[in-house]
């Protein structure tokens, strides 16, 4: 029995030793996100980190946004997300403006409608600024060529 507790004391020193190394490795999760985000990166695609606030509760997602043609033309921002109810209120069904204030222009609600139908569930919100078009996803379902794909029909029709 005393040969024994050496062994013991070795295999636990390992183990507190290799233990915390392990803990500190990325998760599956963790590294399918950044090479998502690393492939955005490399179709020019930026990606930033954003809070927004749902009738669920806040919830933090990854906008994924690119830039528009340089205008001289003042371009209003806002962004539209989507509601957990239908309203006859709202926008367009599920999709409601964040802020009431910054809208649209009228002339492009036809194309909004058109383009937010064809948006997958996991797109939650989609937002234009003056120099940007960009998606708000949960960064599941779809893959970055099919962003890349939202991303450029969006631009496309809202330049």
């Amino acid at each position: 029995m005393d040969n024994y507790w050496p062994v013991i004391f070795i295999v636990c020193a390992i183990a507190l030793a290799v233990g915390p190394v392990m803990m500190m490795q990325p998760s599956q999760r963790i590294r399918r996100l950044s090479a998502l985000r690393q492939a955005a990166a490399q179709k020019s695609i930026r990606v930033r980190l954003s809070t927004v606030t749902l009738t669920s509760g806040k919830k933090e997602v990854a906008v994924y946004s690119m830039p528009l043609p340089k205008t001289e033309a003042v371009r209003p921002k806002w962004t539209l997300l989507k509601q957990g109810y239908t309203h006859e209120a709202n926008f367009d069904n599920l999709w409601d403006w964040e802020n009431k204030k910054n809208t649209a222009p009228k002339g492009q609600h036809a194309i909004l409608r058109e383009l937010i139908s064809s948006f997958d569930e996991s797109i939650i919100g989609f937002e234009a600024s003056q120099s940007s078009v960009g998606i708000y996803w949960c960064e599941k379902t779809l893959t970055i060529d099919d962003i890349e794909s939202v991303l450029t029909r969006s631009k496309n029709a809202l330049s």
